[in-house]
């Protein structure tokens, strides 16, 4: 299914099941930045995942690797709850230049509701507050008609947490 060549978007996707299942289930299969390019760090991760499942362990992700990506992938966000995002107990805040485990989590909450909020970008990955963090924390601060900011205080972050629950329920119980 998706190879080398794949358009990005797909790569992105299955990029985004590794990072969460590597944060989540099987932390040693490695973490992958989520951007589209089907690199050497990704076939290494997609053959460490393949292994783990038993399947054909060649780095590409055909439809049983994909079918078993998303099986784990879903089952490890279903198992996601609020403590899931921030580590310890954080100081707000968070802002450009802050690092660490929070930070990481954050970038997996923010880049989970880009799904829902288009002009919301790819906040990055990894434990560094950048200033593409930045970018994707000032727009959810308009989707939500927040005070214009790029950092992350208590009252988004507690706007980000309710939101997800809510699409979780959503996609759970669909009408």
């Amino acid at each position: 299914m998706y190879r080398t060549n794949d358009n990005q978007q797909a790569i992105r996707e299955v990029k985004k099941y590794l990072y969460v299942i590597s944060t989540k289930v099987y932390p040693q299969i490695g973490r992958t930045t989520i951007d589209g390019q089907y690199d050497q760090a990704t076939r290494d991760a997609v053959r460490a995942f393949q292994k783990i499942k038993g399947l054909t362990e060649n780095g590409e992700v055909d439809i049983e690797t994909f079918n078993a990506l998303y099986d784990t992938y879903r089952k490890a966000k279903d198992n996601f709850y609020a403590r899931d995002y921030v580590v310890e107990n954080t100081d707000f805040p968070i802002c450009v230049g802050d690092a660490g485990e929070d930070v990481r989590a954050l970038h997996i909450l923010i880049n989970e509701l880009a799904q829902y909020h288009f002009d919301v970008g790819d906040a990055g990955t990894g434990s560094y507050y950048s200033e593409r963090t930045a970018k994707a924390v000032q727009s959810l601060r308009r989707a939500y008609g927040l005070a214009e900011s790029n950092a992350v205080d208590k009252v988004l972050f507690s706007r980000m947490l309710t939101e997800l629950v809510a699409i979780r329920r959503s996609d759970k119980n669909p009408e």
